[in-house]
């Protein structure tokens, strides 16, 4: 006869799991399973790659208490001695807790703050659940919803985050978003000049200027801009990524009035330069 937790059982009768010397004994019927479950000889490093295995054979990034008791060979226990935690053990050996209970919000936006800044964009959230080591429903516990994490994210991005690697996968021919600026109806600033005729088509009135047409050649654009007393002068315009691009493209300073650009890098330019980066700054502020 074997005995579990004091209760006495017939063999052959249920499949019943019994803990005698740390073994666990399976029986069913007269098939009997001894598996050992050995609490001592395991270091941390064993510990991790013996986690990595099992994860990789179950084709998964983490693993949760009850997956490893049905097919692992460390106790749970032993896993807390050694590293303080069951979390904290897949955390080292690069897997991803299923639960976690003491989430360190600064941590959390770091890493969103860097994915967001790789992306140039917030995440989907299975981007977030692929790619963090927090899930998007811990973000959503933690902030309130997402909306709050990716704005506190958003405030971090231009800190260092370089100690943070994040492996986010690439497409060929995949569209590229500038920096976050959330201005308006533009979320992304501009990465090429047609971004920049577009944002200037939003500012165009604020910047009292009237749009007469706009073409493809040179100079872009033909306008009006209102003076102080209420007249109108006209106005050639070109625009440009950068304002250095108006040189590299070869056009003539004689037939063009004013260059705007996102980023004016062009020393010593003769023509006025409207810069929309830090026009729209000054705006924000006072929004």
């Amino acid at each position: 006869m074997l005995f579990s937790y004091g209760v006495q059982y017939p063999q052959g009768l249920h499949r019943v799991v019994v803990r005698r010397h740390h073994h666990r004994i399976f029986l069913w019927g007269t098939v009997m399973e001894v598996k050992r479950k050995s609490l001592q000889g395991f270091d941390k490093e064993s510990i991790i790659k013996h986690l990595q295995d099992v994860a990789e054979k179950l084709g998964k990034k983490t693993l949760s208490v009850r997956e490893l008791k049905k097919y692992g060979e460390v106790s749970s226990a032993t896993i807390h001695r050694k590293f303080g935690g069951f979390s904290k053990a897949l955390i080292e050996a690069g897997l991803k807790p299923s639960r976690i209970y003491k989430r360190n919000q600064k941590e959390m936006v770091k890493e969103l703050a860097a994915l967001m800044h790789q992306l140039c964009r917030e995440p989907t959230k299975n981007e977030i659940n692929e790619l963090l080591t927090y899930n998007a429903r811990h973000y959503e516990i933690e902030f309130g919803d997402l909306k709050t994490a990716f704005d506190r994210a958003e405030m971090a991005i231009d800190t260092p985050t370089d100690e943070i690697k994040i492996t986010v996968p690439t497409k060929k021919d995949s569209r590229k978003y500038g920096k976050l600026i959330n201005f308006r109806g533009m979320q992304h600033a501009p990465v090429n000049e047609l971004g920049v005729v577009f944002l200037f088509g939003m500012l165009a009135n604020e910047m009292n200027f009237r749009v007469e047409s706009v073409q493809a050649g040179f100079p872009d654009c033909d306008a009006k801009q209102k003076l102080k007393d209420g007249t109108f002068e006209r106005v050639s315009i070109e625009f440009e990524f950068k304002s250095n691009n108006f040189k590299t493209h070869g056009h003539d300073v004689n037939k063009c009035d004013l260059i705007i650009c996102w980023i004016h890098d062009w020393e010593d330019c003769p023509l006025s330069v409207i810069e929309l980066s830090t026009l729209i700054k000054d705006l924000q502020k006072g929004e």
